[in-house]
């Protein structure tokens, strides 16, 4: 008794622990239900398990009410050792599914234990390719978590297709997985890159329909390499370049496009990438879309043009005024009589937009401002409308070469002669000063001081005016930078001998 009460002092919790498992395995027996290797396996006892088994000859492969055997919770959780115990079992079956299909080797996946994968791998009855509930593979389990290194244990079976229509492929690919894709596609056998799952989708529409936006460009570019067909359309008629605009991905898009990418391509309803855009109120997407001079004028199979489907909210008329001054910017004057022939061809193009456009007063009178500050130069090809239209297509340094005064007047009056332009108008104008000085000071700061002009230039450009100016507050608030006036140094870095008054309002 006293050798008994030592030994329980001396190994502490664990003993305990295991009475308590033992004396829950004699209830459950009484109850003709047994949970105890369960519960050991759980907690990774695996002197435990081992005990269990050789003195209750305990079914190893027993399921509890959740439908798991020890071997599930031992691989789930890590516990190798409890693993090796019950492998060693002749009776031991490796490949037992919980309710939802999934066996032990898919739990070691999910855990990310390479380990444990090698030594299930290594057991004389295995079944790499088991499948879950969904008809997905161990393999469609690592391409999905980026486990390269069980991805490479498991190619035997990475050409296996799920009950949706996927492979190993079309799951590295969603999850933005570069470098699963890359050693799936050279090392791979029977793996089609263009293979359509059950709606229609290929890796890449995969690729592109994923949340993985910082590898995107490279993965397209990769999928494209190995062939991928880059216009295939799903059974919705999308392609990749329609899911990236839904999704505002515009590095992928320009990479798309890039590469060949057809952009008048319609899908089912008729959407364009430029309606999908418009609709979803991508700012960006329609900027860069309209600078590569994308037909604003087709229509869906509801006679809309992507005009027509901007929602009614800021982003949506910001959206819309793009598209006005685009129409403004494509046609050569306004006249409604002109015998012009490009005139007329003009009118004709754009002739449902514009009527859609009288058909609102608002949308009229931004119209004919428009047209207005159009007229107004401030320089060799450079004018007002540029400025309001796509400002960061300009190069800030033309302001210091522009007529002074001609932008300080538009600058001070423009919220008096076009109203409907006029904060955009004066965002912009202050948008391309602050970028200016910025980029001159930021050269006092520890991190940009390494970095050459250029550089700088490039950095601050991507900036909205917010941003810009919360780091403009951050230079006027160093020790080391000259105390300066906002107001005042934006004007007289741009325009040399001639000041703003310091009322006067940006």
């Amino acid at each position: 008794m006293h050798f008994l009460l030592r030994y329980i002092l001396s190994q502490g919790y664990r003993v305990l622990r295991r009475i308590s498992i033992l004396l829950s395995n004699a209830e459950n027996n009484f109850d003709h239900e047994d949970h105890s290797i369960h519960q050991a396996a759980k907690c990774g006892d695996a002197e435990t398990v081992k005990c269990l088994i050789a003195e209750t000859k305990i079914n190893v492969n027993l399921k509890d009410n959740k439908g798991m055997t020890p071997l599930h919770y031992a691989v789930a959780r890590g516990w190798i050792q409890v693993v090796e115990v019950l492998l060693k079992e002749n009776s031991i079956d490796v490949n037992l599914e919980n309710p939802l299909g999934m066996t032990p080797l898919h739990y070691a996946v999910c855990s990310k234990n390479i380990n444990i994968v090698k030594r299930l791998l290594a057991a004389p009855d295995i079944i790499s390719s088991a499948r879950d509930s969904d008809g997905a593979t161990a393999c469609h389990y690592a391409a999905s978590l980026n486990c390269l290194e069980i991805v490479k244990l498991l190619m035997n079976t990475c050409s296996i297709i799920d009950y949706s229509g996927k492979n190993a492929v079309h799951c590295a690919a969603e999850n933005g997985n570069v470098e699963i894709v890359q050693y799936l596609l050279e090392y791979g056998r029977n793996i089609d890159v263009n293979l359509a799952d059950a709606r229609g989708c290929s890796a890449l529409h995969y690729a592109c329909s994923g949340t993985s936006k910082l590898k995107l460009p490279s993965l397209i570019k990769l999928l494209l390499e190995h062939g991928t067909n880059i216009d295939s359309q799903n059974l919705l008629g999308e392609t990749a370049l329609h899911i990236s605009t839904s999704k505002g991905y515009i590095d992928a898009i320009k990479t798309l496009i890039q590469h060949g990418s057809n952009i008048n391509l319609q899908n089912n309803t008729g959407d364009t990438i430029m309606h999908i855009a418009a609709e979803k109120a991508h700012i960006n997407v329609v900027k860069y879309l309209l600078n590569i001079d994308m037909d604003i004028n087709m229509q869906d199979h509801l006679g809309f043009t992507p005009l027509m489907v901007c929602p009614n909210n800021h982003a949506g008329n910001q959206i819309i005024e793009l598209f006005i001054a685009h129409i403004v910017a494509s046609k050569h004057c306004n006249k409604s009589y002109c015998t012009n022939q490009s005139c007329i061809q003009d009118s004709e193009k754009f002739r449902i937009n514009e009527e859609f456009i009288n058909g609102r007063e608002d949308l009229v009178q931004k119209h004919q401002d428009m047209w207005s500050i159009k007229d107004i130069e401030i320089g060799h090809d450079l004018n007002i409308y540029n400025l309001y239209y796509l400002p960061e297509n300009i190069d800030h340094r033309q302001l210091q070469y522009a007529h002074y005064y001609t932008v300080e007047n538009c600058y001070r009056h423009c919220e008096a002669v076009f109203p409907t332009v006029a904060k955009c108008l004066q965002d912009n104008i202050k948008r391309a000063r602050l970028t200016s000085v910025i980029t001159n000071n930021s050269g006092k700061i520890e991190q940009f001081y390494p970095l050459p002009y250029e550089i700088r230039e490039k950095i601050f450009m991507y900036l909205k005016l917010p941003e810009l100016e919360a780091f403009q507050s951050a230079l006027l608030c160093l020790d080391n930078l000259e105390s300066f006036d906002s107001e005042e140094n934006l004007s007289n870095t741009i325009a040399g001998e001639y000041h703003l008054n310091q009322n006067d309002n940006f």
